[in-house]
């Protein structure tokens, strides 16, 4: 267990940039190959980004629960990360002479990494960190962007199976505030709350209840920020055999990406949506109010998979066989006739 830990904050600077909180809160993989089996990652935190008088306030650090620098290649199996959350943008004063824009919020509140393989793991309740505000300005100012990626942010094509990930918020977007009459612009909010993933894997997994930052509020007639988009995954390359129900705003994210043997919400009518394979049907979770997501026995999702080679020696996350009657269900969890609670 990896249990309340946190990193340093970013110092406040003048006439210059604010520095920028510590990455991995909870573990720092700076390379390398990493191995985690049935570890629980909970509760830690990085620092908020220091603040830039004068200048570009800093941003706050990420990886909450887990970094992996670029170059670490982790493989993590069954494991756990909660409530781990990523520090917040450093706010922007005064900024008399060009552009200046407040810190943004860390990414990836459960993970932050590039690349990499995630199997049969929890992550929920992880949060990113809000942007900072910009104050104080004669010149064009903004406030910083919400954190992405509140439960996993991953920039190097991962693969991410059998998973749930619930209940995870991206950060807000800062406020633009201003001095004189220049216009001050609202930060946008974090994006991907359950995922933020640029060309990896998505599969056969449970997302649920995430939520998205709303954008910043702007001043002297600037532009408000935008709320953040894809409340289950912002970004991947295939999302195949997954649930994804009642997330914030389009419950997938992005552009260029696939989406094949899903049951998304509202994805009915979506350019991505392949109606031939996907659904938007209540996936009937046993009570997903009280945290239960397997399926009950008139679920859509049951048999409405497609098999994959990596399924044969696979579990999901339950520890049961990942094919059960033939043909492989939608999400993290497969059908039985006696659930383990």
């Amino acid at each position: 267990t990896v249990c309340s830990n946190s990193t340093g904050v970013g110092g406040v600077a003048h006439q210059s940039f604010g520095g920028d909180g510590g990455d991995g809160g909870g573990i720092y993989a700076a390379g390398g190959s990493l191995s985690l089996q049935r570890c629980s990652v909970l509760e830690n935190s990085t620092g908020d980004g220091g603040s830039g008088d004068e200048d570009w306030g800093g941003n706050g650090g990420s990886g909450a629960g887990l970094y992996c620098a670029s170059g670490c290649s982790p493989n993590i199996s069954f494991c756990s990360f909660l409530t781990n959350t990523t520090g917040q943008g450093g706010d922007a004063y005064e900024g008399y002479i060009y552009y200046v824009r407040a810190g943004a919020g860390g990414d990836g509140g459960g993970v932050f990494c590039y690349g990499g393989t995630f199997s049969n793991c929890v992550v929920q309740g992880n949060a990113t960190g809000n942007g900072g505000s910009a104050d104080l300005a004669g010149s064009p100012v903004e406030g910083g962007p919400g954190g992405n990626g509140a439960g996993l942010y991953d920039v190097g094509g991962g693969v991410i199976t059998s998973c749930l990930i619930v209940s995870n918020r991206t950060g807000q977007g800062g406020s633009g505030g201003a001095w004189y009459t220049l216009a001050a612009n609202g930060g946008n909010g974090g994006s991907g709350s359950g995922c933020f993933v640029a060309g990896g894997t998505v599969a056969n997994c449970t997302f649920y209840g995430n939520a998205l930052g709303g954008g910043g509020l702007p001043a002297n007639g600037g532009v408000p920020g935008s709320a953040g988009g894809g409340g289950g995954v912002l970004g991947s390359n295939l999302v195949i055999n997954c649930i994804l129900w009642n997330d914030d705003g389009n419950e997938i994210g992005g552009s260029g990406f696939q989406v094949s043997y899903s049951d998304v919400r509202a994805g009915t009518g979506q350019p991505w949506f392949d109606s031939a394979t996907c659904i938007d049907a209540n996936p009937q979770f046993v009570n997903a109010s009280s945290g239960d997501y397997h399926l009950t026995g008139t679920s859509p999702c049951i048999n409405a998979g497609t098999n994959q080679p990596w399924m044969l020696q696979a579990t999901d996350l339950d520890g049961n066989p990942r094919i059960i009657c033939g043909v492989v269900d939608m999400g993290a969890f497969d059908f039985t006739n006696s659930l383990p609670y």
